[in-house]
């Protein structure tokens, strides 16, 4: 949220309405551990059934898919090179068990998000690793139900999905440690179009959910 958990906390308590939701679900003000509690309790009620690429994967039915949205796929996979990081190849699909598609190579790499005046505003891996290669590096994310999932990027610097591809098309963001899978992609505005709408293809589009009192 590009703020510390300390500051999470700090602004959930100077809430009034989340301090008396917190006194009735926890009986006890905002804290490190409920909101922990309260994160994973809401993401318990997000529920993705079979996304249509999924299901394009499993059956092999050009029907699945618009032409819009399978030239985005190939794009993707070819031409833009996001496969490089959100690997189709890696996506240890398994269609004796319909297991989700995540598209993520569960590797750091840095994008240049948060870099300015020299210096990033969130060390990424580094804070973890102390190796300077990771300064900047962040985990390649799901795609799975991406397009519910906006804002983008860890500091939600990216409101949607056209922001992404734009983001991407110009190379990332210039910093010393840029992944040297980054780069221009020179996309005209089909190909542009094609990307967002394969992302979109990606949810389950009748996305569930499920009330909390069912947990």
């Amino acid at each position: 949220m590009g703020i510390t958990v300390e500051e999470a906390v700090y602004r959930l308590n100077d809430d009034p309405e989340y301090a008396h939701l917190f006194a009735v679900a926890f009986n006890s003000d905002p804290s490190t551990s409920g909101m922990a509690s309260a994160l994973a309790a809401y993401q318990r009620t997000l529920v993705s059934e079979e996304s249509r690429f999924e299901r394009f994967l499993r059956t092999s039915d050009p029907r699945v898919l618009s032409s819009l949205e399978h030239d985005g796929y190939l794009i993707f996979d070819g031409r833009a090179g996001c496969s490089n990081c959100h690997g189709v190849s890696e996506r240890r699909f398994d269609a004796r068990n319909d297991a989700p598609v995540l598209l993520t190579d569960w590797k750091f790499h840095n994008l240049g998000i948060g870099y300015g005046t020299g210096r990033f505003a969130d060390p990424g891996r580094f804070a973890v690793s102390r190796l300077q290669r990771d300064l900047g590096a962040f985990r390649t994310p799901c795609l799975r139900t991406v397009a519910r999932t906006a804002p983008y990027m860890h500091d939600g610097s990216l409101a949607t999905l056209e922001d992404v591809i734009e983001f991407y098309d110009r190379g990332g963001r210039s910093n010393p440690n840029l992944s040297p899978r980054i780069s221009p992609l020179h996309l005209n505005g089909y190909e542009k179009a094609a990307l967002v709408a394969f992302l979109r293809c990606l949810s389950d589009p009748h996305y569930a959910y499920v009330p909390a009192r069912q947990w």
